[in-house]
């Protein structure tokens, strides 16, 4: 387990990548950014709380055994490739606690291709998805696309 105190403000590009013994990670309030590609294939990660602004491309990609995401109300943009086949190998389904906030506007290329999602609720928020963010996510049975009023 990481635990980051509040003076961390980022966490950089490729900082964990590939952490094969990695299976937790708490953040801080002070944490701003999460670079690109710094957790990526952290096997062993099961659950991301992120109350962060920002994350970096690829950032959580093919973390396999993440069940849970809670994607925190800060983040607006979910960039390419940021959790692409994670939780392939997480025991059920990948579950987004909360859903996306509604302060998210775009989610990236890739974003979630080939991700165990059962069930993906789209905010009024939402100005695009781009090509293939769910792609090849076999297990999706709903989406839910919320009307502006």
């Amino acid at each position: 387990m990481v635990i980051f105190g509040p003076q961390v403000q980022e966490i950089g590009d490729m900082a964990f990548e590939g952490s094969q013994y990695l299976r937790g990670v708490a953040f801080d309030v002070g944490l701003k950014r999460i670079g690109s590609y710094a957790f990526a294939r952290c096997k062993n990660i099961e659950a991301l709380a992120l109350m962060v602004e920002e994350i970096g491309v690829g950032s959580f990609s093919e973390c396999e055994r993440v069940s849970l995401i809670d994607i925190g109300p800060k983040i607006t943009s979910i960039p390419d490739n940021a959790f692409y086949r994670t939780g392939s190998k997480a025991i059920g389904e990948l579950k987004l606690l909360n859903g996306f906030s509604g302060n998210l506007k775009r989610i990236g290329k890739s974003a979630f291709e080939e991700t165990p999602l059962r069930e993906v609720i789209i905010p009024e928020t939402m100005e695009s998805v781009s090509e293939r963010a769910f792609y090849e996510c076999r297990q999706l049975e709903k989406i839910t696309i919320s009307a502006r009023t």
